[in-house]
């Protein structure tokens, strides 16, 4: 009898869902400024690849694409150890106000959201913008 519970026990504590504050929900860039009123964003979820472009204030042109995302696994573009890592980046300096173009790097996991505005001069930013690019090269077409 005490095997049984014991064998149970284990069974049970295997099915819970493991508790990951660090889990990915979303990782994104976006950005605005420039002289004509330039904005967009690459978001990426578990499910969903979201692309947004504007070029001018007016929004007639602008472009809002989504698909589903069956191919990119949000840690295969930056893992729980490289998120500890970004949350010691620092902001870059703001060029908005020289009419300039800010982009800004949001991962949001389960427990946080850490956002970098014009990291450009960090390793790890660079790489996560390259993979992001990269992706929504090939999905959207992006040049």
């Amino acid at each position: 009898m005490i095997k049984y519970i014991f064998l149970f026990t284990i069974v049970l504590n295997s099915c819970k869902e493991k508790n990951n504050d660090n889990q990915l929900i979303s990782i994104s860039f976006s950005s605005s400024g420039g002289q004509m009123g330039f904005n967009g964003s690459q978001k990426i979820t578990s499910d969903s690849l979201i692309y947004f472009y504007n070029i001018n204030l007016d929004t007639i042109d602008a472009i809002d694409e989504r698909k589903a995302n069956n191919n990119y696994p949000l840690n295969n573009i930056i893992s729980d150890k490289e998120i500890e890592i970004l949350s010691t980046v620092k902001n870059g300096e703001s060029t908005i106000a020289f009419d300039g173009i800010d982009t800004e790097l949001t991962i949001e996991t389960k427990s946080k959201k850490y956002v970098i505005v014009n990291g450009e001069k960090d390793p790890l930013w660079q790489k996560i913008k390259l993979a992001i690019g990269g992706i929504f090269k090939k999905e959207f077409n992006v040049k």
